[in-house]
This record gives structure tokens, C-alpha cells and sequence, in this order.
């Protein structure tokens, strides 16, 4: 299950906002491993570290043998976990074509059974594709798709950033607001990751309610726990939406210097110094 591109393309500032958390077990219940299964995992073990260091190209590689290695042994899960990801690292190197190509194989497949969890992951991750496509009416379609199979899943915290984010395109504060509130609050006790891009999100729906000042305390939560996990896109992301914040209540000379912070850990992040 090849596609077209995916070829190298260097760092690129991606992975800001609502991205699914690399998808590497999902919580299944242990089964017996065969060799060949544990070599696939040892495939996606790499690809994922390859993947988090920003070597998107690697990791693809390192999916791809995963993925041929479970299809060789029919392992749904491990099939299914292996699209996402190939999915979300062909994203970071902006090849789209590529990343639906392969969220397109699970959810169009009619053979295999996949569970409901993984197609709401995979719909899920199509709305994100089209979300940096600026096809938002697409995303808002695909992110009602994954609702309808994530009825009793992991997915929701997830889902209600998406939407958030969705609104926040649309210019709709309110509703920006209203689900960043539910992401934040289920996604606080299911991923930091997650719980962190909700208080990006809701955020920026204070600062387009004109509520700027209530949305300082969120993103410097946010920027704590970036730094805690390591993203430098997320902090700059971070330092960049608050210099937007101090600039809007008149502090131009704090929303400069956060903007300077920001764009030195970009150039940092990607080597140009």
C-alpha cells in the first residue's frame, strides 16, 4: 500500500493545532506476539521516534515496513494504526495527496472489519487533512463522519478540538469557545497533548470574543507544558498567539518581544542560524 510522493522535504513548521496523537497502541487488550508482529512494532517504535524528532521522511519509511509486515499477517490493528500514522507524517510534509491516499485505504476498505475506534481516527484525520487545506466545509463533514463512530471511544477530546478549531475558521467565537470548553475539560484527564491544544484553541476564541486578557492564563498553561513535552512548533505557536493577545490589549512592546521568542525558536527548530 504505497503512494505517490511523501519524498523528502525538509523541516516545515506543522503539527500546530488538534493533530491526533500518534496512534501506537490504543489501549487493546495484550495479545500473544508472534516474531513478525513484534518486528512491526519495532518498525513503528522507530518510526514514531523518527516521526516526534521531526524526520518525517524516516518515519514514513519505517511505517511503510510496518505496515507491509502486519498486511503480510492480516493484523488489523497494527494495519489500521500504520495508515493513520503514515497519514499524519505524509501531512507534515505538506503532501496531501499522499496522506489522504492513506486514510483513504481504511476507510474505504471492504473487506477487513476495522473497529469503529480506528474509523474515527482515520475520519478524524481526514478533517484535519482538509482543515489545512482551507477546505473547511469538507472538515466540518468528515469531523460529523467520525462522531458517527465514535460513540463509546477515545476519539472525543480529540473530536471536540477539531470542531473548535472548525469554528474558529468560520469566525464563530462562541462556538470556538463552547467546544474548547469540552475538549478541555475531557481531554484533561486523557492527554496532555490534547489538553493542551484545547487551551490554544480556546484561547484564541477569547481573543476573537474580545476577552484577550482572559486568554494570557491558557496559553501560558500551554506553553508550560509544550516545553515539558519538547514541540517547537507549539511553542512558537504558543509565543506567537500571545504576542496577538498583548498587542490586542495595547502592549505592543510584550507582543514583540514574544513574537522575537517565537520566530528564534522557529529558526532554531529548523537550522538557519
Amino acid at each position: 500500500m504505497t503512494a505517490p510522493g511523501c519524498l523528502p522535504g525538509g523541516w516545515r513548521y506543522v503539527r500546530v493545532l488538534a493533530m491526533l496523537c500518534l496512534l501506537v497502541g490504543c489501549g487493546h487488550t495484550p495479545e500473544m506476539r508472534s516474531p513478525r508482529l513484534l518486528q512491526a512494532i519495532e518498525f513503528n517504535q522507530q518510526g514514531e521516534k523518527e516521526f516526534r524528532r521531526g524526520e518525517f521522511q524516516s518515519a514514513i519509511d519505517n511505517f511503510q515496513a510496518s505496515l507491509q509486515i502486519n498486511e503480510s499477517i492480516e493484523h488489523l490493528n497494527g494495519i489500521a494504526i500504520n495508515l493513520i500514522n503514515l497519514a499524519k507524517a505524509c501531512q507534515s510534509l505538506n503532501d496531501f495527496t499522499a496522506a489522504h491516499h492513506f486514510v483513504d485505504i481504511l476507510l474505504q476498505e471492504k473487506v477487513l472489519r476495522f473497529s469503529d475506534e480506528y474509523l474515527a481516527a482515520a475520519a478524524t484525520q481526514k478533517s484535519l487533512l482538509f482543515l489545512r487545506q482551507n477546505e473547511v466545509e469538507e472538515s466540518a463533514r468528515w469531523i460529523d463522519n467520525a462522531v458517527k463512530w465514535c460513540v463509546k471511544c477515545s476519539m472525543v477530546g480529540v473530536i471536540f478540538n477539531v470542531r473548535s478549531n472548525i469554528a474558529l475558521r468560520m469566525n464563530d467565537g462562541v462556538q470556538a469557545a463552547y467546544w474548547g470548553e469540552l475538549g478541555l475539560r475531557e481531554n484533561k484527564r486523557r492527554s496532555s497533548v490534547e489538553y493542551a491544544n484545547s487551551l490554544r484553541l480556546l484561547a484564541r476564541a477569547k481573543l476573537l470574543n474580545n476577552l484577550a486578557s482572559g486568554a494570557l492564563p491558557l496559553l501560558e498553561e500551554a506553553l508550560a507544558l509544550d516545553k515539558q513535552s519538547g514541540d517547537p512548533d507549539k511553542i512558537a505557536y504558543d509565543m506567537n498567539v500571545m504576542a496577538d493577545v498583548y498587542a490586542s490589549l495595547g502592549e505592543q512592546d510584550k507582543a514583540q518581544e514574544y513574537r522575537a521568542r517565537g520566530m528564534r525558536v522557529t529558526e532554531r527548530f529548523l537550522g538557519l542560524e
